[in-house]
């Protein structure tokens, strides 16, 4: 059986790597355009943060601001801004260094992954392993909503000489519990091209455009992974449809990935399948904080993928008992871009402590030789 995590940008966040929106965003609005089509789109952008907080559907609703014969001046805008999220996204991840972190990577992964369950209240835990119980081995899968390969290097690391970590016993025979280390890249991978877009034609707000099949091809996603035909989207579809357990984490249940909702939704409604949705909240303490609050922000978690999942009415009501949010969960505790400038750091230090104890080394040895020289 699959245990299936859908890995986003919130994933890359808690690495270290400033990769919010917010933050690609302001960068992209003080760059220098001489292009007067690119500085309007800049400023725009600049102006109205709160407009451009999700991204994917701001461009959907920025096609209307075009005429209908100036596609191509919009295809220019979705170009630029593509080409600078690729550059500053590799140069955000070029501040992890690996290879310095992989002992701190493998012992978190390795935690996070065996110990997946940790933060789940004991009732719903229990069910899950009731459905573990019932299958042979795990399978851990990933699919990763990100352009970076921050969950594919810490994956490889962790697991390149054991994949075990776990397993459990089924009528007197013993399974392990295996991480798989390939990464679904669902919306492509750096240095791309990546896919970036709006999930469906309603979000097209220019309704010329949408009707429009090669301009879809252009700003769909469901839509661009069909033309580009890696077949990657027909592997997540496999994947999703054939897990057991699907864990969220750090996604936003956005509408632009619609299409993933709605797919997961019907997938829940097969015989022994949980959804765990690991959501993030900094309003959320466990000291001090009521039953009521709690569930608050569990159910406005569930309500929203509910929503976008289109399940309505009865099913609505089944589906949510098989539905496990959890707020803050203990994982992937381990921010990589910290951590290699505090072991830079401490190299250096060791380094310049290396030279000046060679060095004092090399003039006693010099001072010595002086003294016993014969003349």
């Amino acid at each position: 059986m699959d245990i299936t995590f859908l890995i986003g940008n919130g994933f890359d966040i808690h690495m270290g790597i400033a990769s919010a929106y917010k933050k690609v965003e302001a960068h992209y609005a003080n760059l220098k355009k001489a292009d007067p089509r690119l500085q309007a789109f800049q400023k725009s952008i600049a102006e109205n943060g709160d407009y451009w907080s999700n991204f994917e559907f701001a461009i959907g609703q920025y096609t209307d601001r075009f005429q209908d014969d100036r596609q191509a001046d919009f295809q220019i805008c979705l170009d630029d801004f593509t080409e600078e999220l690729i550059r500053y996204l590799q140069a955000e991840e070029s501040k992890i260094d690996y290879d310095l972190c992989g002992e701190e990577i493998q012992k978190e992964f390795i935690r996070s992954i065996s110990k997946y369950d940790e933060s789940i209240p004991n009732r719903y835990r229990n069910t899950i392993n009731a459905i573990i119980s019932k299958n042979g081995g795990v399978n851990f899968r990933f699919i990763s909503f990100n352009y970076t390969h921050i969950l594919d290097q810490c994956l490889e690391r962790a697991f390149k000489n054991n994949a075990v970590v776990g397993n459990h016993a089924m009528k007197g025979t013993g399974y392990n519990h295996i991480v798989n280390r390939s990464v679904l890249h669902i919306h492509g991978d750096l240095p791309g091209p990546i896919i970036m877009g709006v999930d469906n034609p309603g979000q097209i707000a220019n309704k010329k455009w949408s009707g429009q099949r090669r301009f879809r091809q252009k700003l769909e996603k469901p839509a661009i992974n069909a033309r580009a035909g890696s077949l990657v989207d027909d592997e997540v579809t496999k994947l999703i449809n054939g897990s057991n357990i699907i864990c969220v984490y750090g996604m936003s249940i956005g509408e632009t990935d619609k299409t993933w909702w709605k797919l997961i939704g019907s997938w829940l409604q097969g015989a022994d399948r949980r959804l765990v949705l690991f959501g993030h909240s900094s309003s959320y303490s466990q000291v001090g904080f009521t039953h009521q609050r709690q569930f608050d922000i569990q159910n406005n978690l569930i309500d929203k993928f509910l929503d976008l999942a289109e399940i309505q009415g009865a099913d609505r009501d089944a589906l949510e008992n098989k539905i496990i949010a959890v707020i803050n969960p203990n994982l992937f505790n381990i921010n990589l871009v910290q951590l290699s400038e505090q072991k830079k750091k401490v190299n250096e230090i060791e380094t310049e402590a290396k030279v000046k104890e060679l060095t004092a080394a090399y003039e006693k040895h010099q001072k010595l030789a002086e003294l016993t020289t014969v003349t």
